[in-house]
């Protein structure tokens, strides 16, 4: 694993590397209050580390090889989105209402702004080598992949996070499971999007 440089793949390597140290902080806090979102949020970052890690092996390899990893990757991702939803249903049809303390939402806002800056400077790397004209079409498509996923994850953490802070204002137990929920669907579609983009350039290199 390349995390130094400038190159695209050490880009999707560090937010590969960032999304492990998101995980030990979630689990940790999710330890602390019970909160299932916080461990379905670990379970997606595991799956991100697997995810991205292939997205930037993907950028390295050969054509075949590059789509074979886009396509694990992307299934990872999609499995991560699913699990989010199974989460949120079953809080909500349990009535299982999510830690809203202060250090709770706390911790969920700071994983949200910490999502939000590795998909900052990771579209920041990747932007510097867009448009050159000798870069394979594969790893520009998966360069795309790795911005889609991580701006899923940005917005998804945002979503938890707000979700935590309304709870903690308004009393309503739902909003946290909701949030849960609402970020799966999100992680959900945008993780079938992107299975669908790499399964239609694949056919299209295939006639």
């Amino acid at each position: 694993m390349k995390l130094r440089g400038k190159n695209p793949e050490a880009a999707a390597y560090r937010a590969a590397a960032a999304n492990a140290g998101l995980a030990v902080g979630r689990a940790v806090t999710g330890v602390a209050t019970g909160n299932l979102g916080f461990f379905t949020d670990v379970g997606h970052d595991i799956s991100d580390v697997v995810s991205l890690s292939a997205k930037a092996r993907a950028m390295e390899t050969g054509e075949r090889t590059s789509s074979r990893l886009r396509m694990g990757a992307a299934g990872l991702f999609l499995a991560g989105g699913l699990f989010g939803v199974g989460s949120g249903v079953y809080s909500l049809a349990n009535d299982r209402a999510e830690d809203a303390s202060p250090v709770a939402v706390a911790t969920a806002l700071a994983a949200a702004g910490a999502s939000v800056e590795i998909a900052r400077r990771t579209h920041t790397h990747l932007a510097e080598h867009e448009g050159s004209s000798d870069e394979p079409v594969h790893h520009r498509h998966a360069k795309r992949d790795t911005l889609l996923h991580l701006g899923s994850d940005a917005v998804s953490s945002g979503m938890y996070a707000a979700g935590l802070g309304v709870q903690s204002l308004t009393g309503v137990e739902q909003f946290g499971g909701g949030s849960v929920l609402a970020s799966g669907i999100i992680s959900t579609g945008i993780a079938t999007y992107t299975l669908y983009g790499v399964c239609k350039t694949k056919n299209t290199h295939a006639t």
